[in-house]
């Protein structure tokens, strides 16, 4: 194998450190991503993966936000697919919600700001367990009892103190 790179078997104490990247599982589970196909995905899981990175390093805009510099150009390089399926994979993540693309103008990149997904958390306490509202996504049991409800909501990265493990709730 070129440059290095070989497989080798996974153990039980096996760590592999930072060379992963992490998938949100609601792009899998969620209804409202069902029209992402696998490479909007991936190309959310990058762009998400170096917002975290430029969190760390200070990337932010004067309100707080992290943004990030993804180019179409860049994006065909490490996704090695065409401009054509690139700009759509922008156009579609931007559809869902889940970035936001300001263009410079000038020549400049366009400075994307990548939303992270977030679970609000059930604010009901009181509600017994077997109620479910119907306005919320639930989880029952097979025998049709609520365990619990939730609702999925796209939230922007929060950043508090440049902290990149404070990032707010995810779902990952």
């Amino acid at each position: 194998m070129t440059g290095g790179i070989t497989t080798i078997y996974i153990a039980q104490n096996s760590d592999f450190g930072n060379i992963f990247m992490n998938t949100p599982r609601a792009l899998i589970e969620e209804k409202m991503f069902d029209i992402l196909d696998n490479h909007d995905r991936m190309a959310y899981t990058v762009m998400l993966d170096r917002a975290v990175l430029c969190a760390g390093n200070g990337w932010l805009d004067s309100e707080g936000r992290v943004y990030i510099y993804f180019t179409v150009e860049e994006a065909c390089r490490v996704l090695k697919l065409g401009r054509t399926k690139v700009a759509k994979i922008f156009r579609t993540l931007m559809k869902v919600g889940l970035i936001e693309r300001v263009r410079q103008g000038l020549g400049r990149p366009a400075i994307i700001y990548v939303k992270a997904i977030a679970v609000e958390e059930e604010e009901e306490a009181g509600r017994p367990l077997g109620e479910c509202p119907d306005d919320r996504e639930t989880v029952r049991r097979p025998s049709g009892e609520c365990l619990y409800d939730r609702k999925t909501v796209i939230d922007k990265i929060d950043i508090d103190n440049n902290d990149n493990n404070n990032l707010g709730k995810f779902q990952v």
